[in-house]
């Protein structure tokens, strides 16, 4: 595997970020490479960019010196001060070369990142590219430099290989590893908490909630010792830290197994809260067939089989793709993003600043079409978004709730 590195120092551009439409951030549809990123810091000043790519996404050809089929994959990185800063602080770029005889079904590269001021906060853009397909995907990652205990100090990791995990959350009885950057001795505290199973309040109303309150149950203490395995016994939401007299540590899930995915006929049921009243969804929970519940729902939907299978296709695609884009202390269904985003779809535009988001559906921006996220980070989730809502949004909610009912997918012609 050959790689090539060059670096750039300060460079300013003439947009900053908080200009730009990221709608392909949540649109998976917009680009054929699918990475995942993470950032490990291991100083006060540096860090690693984590990235993984799954090969069978990148194109392999013998348009190449040896003969053999390769795939050449960029790793390009920006750091700017904010979304609306135009000064980029530092970046780099490597070049890896992959030979299919002697690659896995996963490639994870580790990036350098230096020159990180103590006490600072950043955003990291993140370009990967195909190069043989000329195809990119970009990402945008809120770097926490603030102290030495924030969550991205902490590696979560496989166990016993070590391998990193790009996503927080495990299932029951999963191994796994947690390192920390600063030390290699001392206690590890463990804090359980009850999960957030709330659903959000429409978007038109006027008693939706800021703060996230979640119910403490059990702490741990237990050596900070990274060759040993941790598993949980419970569902629950884990907080990992070095010390529980300071903001800081990591999350880290356990909703159900097979998280993000949803398997069985009470987690298929749950998302139905966005198309139901609550007395209607009582009685689909209560009723002696869960299975048979929700089959009948989509069919009485649907008026056919097929029509069926295709609400229930992109209903819960939507659902799974919120819960890999949303989730933070809760579900990413759950989440006000996640509402939205199962019930109209992606968003045909998004604009990020470091206050939050803004979505706009439809080919005509409207305040009816129009979404406003602030974000509100906590002690649980540093990326928790808190929509605005307004009376306004009354009639285009009730327009995608009788869409579905009547057996159609909703969504806005771009």
């Amino acid at each position: 595997m050959l790689l090539a590195l060059w670096g750039a120092g300060c460079v300013t551009y003439q947009t900053n970020i908080s200009l730009r439409d990221v709608a392909l951030l949540y649109n998976p549809s917009a680009t054929s490479l699918h990475p995942e990123h993470l950032l490990y810091h291991t100083s006060d000043s540096s860090g690693l960019l984590l990235t993984r790519v799954f090969t069978k996404e990148l194109l392999f050809n013998q348009a190449n010196a040896t003969g053999g089929l390769q795939a050449r994959m960029r790793v390009r990185y920006r750091l700017y001060n904010s979304f609306q800063s135009s000064t980029v602080v530092d970046s780099a770029s490597v070049v890896y070369v992959m030979d299919r005889a002697n690659i896995s079904d996963e490639f994870v590269s580790y990036l350098p990142i230096e020159g990180m001021g103590a006490s600072q906060r950043y955003v990291l853009e993140v370009f990967t590219t195909d190069v043989y397909r000329e195809k990119s995907s970009v990402q945008y990652i809120i770097v926490d430099n603030t102290s030495s205990l924030t969550a991205q100090n902490y590696l979560l990791t496989t166990h016993p290989d070590k391998y990193p995990a790009f996503r927080g959350y495990k299932n029951l009885g999963e191994a796994f590893s947690v390192r920390y950057s600063r030390r290699g001795t001392g206690d590890l505290f463990v804090t359980r908490f009850e999960p957030d199973s709330t659903l959000p309040a429409p978007p038109f109303s006027t008693t939706a909630r800021d703060s996230v309150v979640l119910q403490r149950t059990t702490v741990l203490r237990q050596r900070y010792d990274e060759s040993t395995p941790q598993r949980f016994e419970r569902t629950g939401v884990y907080l990992f830290q070095v010390d529980t007299l300071a903001p800081g540590g990591m999350l880290v899930n356990c909703f159900h197994d097979d998280f993000p995915y949803l398997r069985m006929p009470a987690q298929l049921l749950e998302p139905l809260a966005y198309l139901t009243t609550t007395e209607e969804l009582a009685r689909l929970l209560a009723h002696p067939s869960q299975k048979i519940a929700l089959d009948n729902f989509w069919l009485d939907a649907a008026g056919s089989m097929v029509k069926a299978k295709e609400l229930i296709r992109v209903y819960y695609n939507r659902v799974l793709l919120a819960n890999v884009y949303f989730t933070s202390h809760k579900e990413g269904w759950r989440t006000d993003r996640g509402m939205l985003y199962v019930m109209f779809g992606p968003p045909s535009r998004v604009f990020k600043t470091n206050l939050g988001e803004t979505w706009q559906y439809g080919k005509t921006p409207s305040p009816e079409n129009t979404f406003v996220f602030n974000r509100y980070p906590t002690r649980f989730a540093d990326e928790n978004y808190v929509l605005v809502r307004k009376a306004g949004y009354r009639n285009l909610w009730y327009r995608a709730y009788d869409t579905w009912r009547a057996g159609k997918v909703f969504f806005f012609e771009n």
